[in-house]
């Protein structure tokens, strides 16, 4: 599968030279935002774990860690490792249920 840049579309009318890009902070309010969906990542564990219960997925999820480096407070790391399991769950539910987490799972779980 080939890199796909993600940019922003600039004005025809733009005199700008520089190349279209997204803003630093884009990444950083994706990822805060994914790792506030703690309620989905049980959620999805949970079905997960009804749907198959000889998996291993509590000792993979166990296994996660997040570089000391990427946090500086307890709070972020927490939301980091929120992320990092939503990531790792989307595929294994997709594979066990044949359907994405989102947007069924999270508007169920209540994010909308």
């Amino acid at each position: 599968m080939a890199a796909c840049p993600l940019v922003y579309g600039m004005l025809p009318e733009s005199d700008s030279n520089r190349e279209p890009m997204m803003e630093h902070s884009t990444i950083h309010r994706w990822i805060s935002t994914m790792g506030s969906y703690s309620h989905l990542v049980q959620t999805a564990t949970d079905l997960v774990i009804q749907a198959d219960p000889a998996t291993r997925l509590h000792r993979h999820l166990a296994g996660l860690k997040v570089s000391p480096g990427k946090y500086r407070s307890p709070s972020r790391k927490q939301t980091l490792l929120t992320c990092f399991y939503l990531v790792f769950l989307m595929p294994l539910y997709r594979a066990i249920f044949q359907t994405g987490i989102f947007p069924k799972l999270a508007t169920r779980s209540g994010y909308t």
